[in-house]
Order: C-alpha cells, then sequence, then structure tokens
C-alpha cells in the first residue's frame, strides 16, 4: 500500500526536491564544462563560428572514407563520458517531468473529486432548506 499524497505541504516538499534536483544538475554540467573546455565565463560564445570550422575539418573523410583528423582514443573517451553524463541528465529531467505532470493531474483529480462532493452537499443542503422552507409555510 502506497500513502496518499495529498495536501499542500506534500507538494511544497516536491518542488523543493525538484529544484535541488536541477540545480545540482545544473552544477554538473558547469564541472563537466570546465573540465572540457577548461574555461568559464563564456557567456558569449564569440567561438561559435570556429568551433564549427573545427567540426568540419575534424568530420571530413577522404575517398576511402577514413578520416582526415587522427582523435585519440582518451579525448574519445573523455567525450563520450560526457554524452553519458549528458544523457543521465536528460533521463533524470524526463523522470522528473513526468513525476510532475502524474503530481499535476492527481491534484487536479482530487480537485475535481473534491467540487463533484461540494455540489453534492450544496444540493443536499438546498433540498433540506426547501423542505424546511414548505414546513414553515404550512
Amino acid at each position: 500500500m502506497t500513502p496518499e499524497l495529498s495536501g499542500p505541504g506534500t507538494l511544497a516538499v516536491l518542488v523543493a526536491v525538484c529544484m535541488a534536483l536541477l540545480k545540482i544538475i545544473e552544477r554538473l554540467l558547469d564541472w563537466v564544462g570546465d573540465k572540457v573546455f577548461k574555461k568559464k565565463d563564456d557567456d558569449d560564445c564569440p567561438g561559435d563560428e570556429q568551433i564549427g570550422q573545427i567540426h568540419s575539418i575534424v568530420t571530413k573523410l577522404d575517398l576511402d572514407g577514413t578520416p582526415m583528423v587522427y582523435s585519440s582514443r582518451s579525448n574519445s573517451a573523455m567525450l563520450k563520458s560526457v554524452v553519458d553524463v549528458v544523457r543521465d541528465v536528460s533521463n533524470s529531467q524526463e523522470r522528473i517531468a513526468q513525476v510532475l505532470e502524474k503530481m499535476s493531474d492527481r491534484f487536479q483529480t482530487h480537485d475535481t473529486k473534491d467540487q463533484v462532493f461540494q455540489s453534492q452537499i450544496r444540493e443536499k443542503l438546498e433540498a433540506i432548506d426547501s423542505k424546511l422552507g414548505s414546513g414553515k409555510g404550512a
């Protein structure tokens, strides 16, 4: 049996946990970026064109399909580990989004049930008021 998750306190705790996880992911990405690029505070990215040129050079192949530029195994291993970290972060974000979506659906369903219950109570109270009102008039 799973405990019922309801109330604003539970939502606040889950939002706080999600924000903490997102902050951890952000710091992890900053750390990976520092390790890979060896620099920080490069918000403008003036080297985007140079990166594009380097990418086009590195991805060129000769007529036999052999790469024109040699890439060491350590470099490819480092890039593979970066891709793995980014993939894990992406998967974590997808799971967080799914959990938040399920929680939102659950709270909306709970609110809808409350509204139906409140309308039923109102109808019963109106029926009782009408009976009491007709009883006084007679």
